[in-house]
């Protein structure tokens, strides 16, 4: 019998376990893979999120980018941000993942690996885990498990968000292309229906994507290929190829039914914007965690603490994300309206966000930055498509 057991050892399910642990809780944090594992994901940790992580990475980190360029292909555009702080370190979230966890363990966290759920039964006073390997029980049980969350169907959640498909590429080239590349998170928009390609930059290879949100169907692979080619990498050695599906946006609220809450992706928490899902997934992993040991595992309690939370720190922030993705997702005519006389100041809008110095709230709410992009809507959009 457990506090708590977290399902997924991600970002989301790894924080939870570190926060619970910390504060004294028994915690088991299942795994359905052996560790360390490949996750499909670019692997770009933004500085909100890495300050969100209490406790050195340095190790995981593979490249470290104070810069990142944007560039806006059906509009000729190109834009480059520069902070003092690294906008994103790259890593690989094999490796992340796994660090996150072995911290988890260290604070006293019982890892089980190779432990897929099965099937989860709710009891007045606990939650049941069942699984190939038998069964578990606790007080709380955190779904942390990804985009397609056993522990959320199994659970009884209403599941009724879209998902966008994504592709990666890890590829090697010459260290010439590889230094060419090595100091930039690069992004490009206007190639993909409704969504940008990315070129980040790891220790010895490159990992390139693209994601689309576009709900009819996208030949990814096709896409990436002229991608690349765009990119001036036509000489590559491809490592590994990896298909993903990312939430498009947050279920239906509650997060939390009974004895189970919901983290990270498998609630659906990603910035409409940019895609990143990092942040939001330790925000609420440690949401979760303190929502629960706050208000004595009293579910009713735990839920309400939750649900507040969660609208504090990300569903407004989602919001406004979403907001300000109308101006980059919402057609190339307006697009281009709105980059020609005002690019480099979303790009900086963005940037400090993404370092976490200021929230999307706060900037857009910010009176001269949200009538100006009041008068790009209504002007720009008169000529969008």
């Amino acid at each position: 019998m457990y506090d708590v057991i977290v399902a997924g050892a991600g970002p989301a399910g790894a924080s939870a376990a570190y926060e619970l642990a910390g504060r004294g809780a028994r915690v088991a944090l299942i795994e359905k893979e052996a560790l360390p594992r490949y996750k499909a994901c670019g692997g770009g940790l933004v500085y909100r999120a890495r300050k969100l992580i209490p406790f050195p990475i340095d190790g995981v980190v593979e490249r470290e980018c104070h810069k990142a360029e944007m560039h806006l292909w059906d509009a000729g555009l190109h834009f480059q941000v520069a902070r003092d702080e690294p906008i994103v370190s790259m890593t690989m979230r094999a490796k992340l993942d796994h660090a996150l966890t072995m911290a988890a363990q260290s604070a006293g966290v019982e890892v089980m690996t190779g432990w897929p759920v099965r099937d989860v039964a709710a009891h007045q006073d606990r939650i049941e885990v069942m699984g190939e390997k038998g069964r578990l029980s606790a007080r709380f049980l955190v779904g942390a498990d990804g985009v397609m969350s056993t522990v959320a169907r199994k659970a009884g959640f209403h599941r009724d968000r879209p998902t966008a498909p994504a592709l990666e590429w890890e590829i090697r080239v010459g260290d010439e292309l590889l230094e060419r590349f090595s100091h930039s998170a690069r992004f490009d928009f206007g190639l993909i229906p409704n969504g940008y390609g990315w070129v980040f930059p790891k220790s010895d290879h490159l990992s390139v994507g693209i994601g689309s949100g576009k709900r009819a169907h996208v030949n990814l692979s096709r896409l990436l290929k002229e991608y690349l080619l765009l990119c001036g990498l036509s000489r590559t050695e491809l490592i590994e190829a990896h298909g993903s599906l990312l939430p498009v946006r947050p279920m239906a609220a509650p997060f939390v039914r009974g004895r189970v809450i919901l983290a990270g992706d498998a609630a659906g928490f990603v910035d409409p914007l940019s895609g990143e899902g990092l942040t939001f997934s330790i925000l609420s992993g440690k949401g979760a965690a303190r929502a629960v040991l706050d208000n004595g595992f009293d579910p009713a309690s735990v839920s309400a603490a939750y649900a507040a939370r969660i609208e504090e720190e990300i569903i407004t922030e989602m919001k406004w994300a979403r907001f300000l993705g109308r101006f980059l997702y919402g057609g190339p005519k307006l697009r281009r309206f709105l980059f020609q006389h005002y690019g480099q100041s979303f790009c900086e809008i963005v940037a400090d966000v993404l370092i976490g110095g200021r929230s999307y709230r706060q900037m857009l709410t910010h009176v001269p930055n949200y009538l100006e992009l009041l008068r790009f809507w209504k002007y720009g959009g008169m000529q969008s498509e």
